[in-house]
């Protein structure tokens, strides 16, 4: 168990420095008039969890450990949209097309709610 824990905060560790890098670089490159960098972020961790996904499959050697750091510990900290978004994947693929919608709904839609809820209820405890 210990193990388990030491893997996903090494890779955990390394991307959140990776998030943070990329976005410093995007930033600079693109300005920040968009969300750019989150945008980035998103879509090329969407793409390299992908990636990690096909070639760490359960049934290849040595494949938990490599999961552990790289899916949830160094995808988990790059970005949580990856998660999100592998996870209505495999809703989809599995045929459960009403879960993977309703997901996708309530994360987006719950979302929005909780920032503004979350808003309000800072500024209310900050007294503003």
């Amino acid at each position: 168990m210990l193990k388990n824990v030491a893997l996903v905060a090494l890779g955990g560790s390394l991307g959140a420095l990776a998030r943070w890098s990329l976005g410093l670089v995007v930033s600079h490159w693109f300005g920040t008039r968009l969300p750019w960098a989150t945008i980035s972020v998103n879509v090329l961790g969407s793409l390299l969890f992908g990636v990690v996904w096909a070639v760490t499959e359960p049934r290849m050697p040595g494949s938990a450990a490599a999961r552990l750091i790289l899916l949830t510990g160094f995808m988990g900290a790059f970005t949580t949209f990856s998660t999100y978004a592998f996870e209505t994947v495999q809703m989809l693929r599995d045929g459960q097309f009403g879960g993977g919608l309703f997901s996708m709904l309530l994360q987006n839609g719950v979302g929005f709610v909780a920032i503004v809820a979350g808003l309000g209820l800072g500024r209310w405890v900050a007294g503003a």
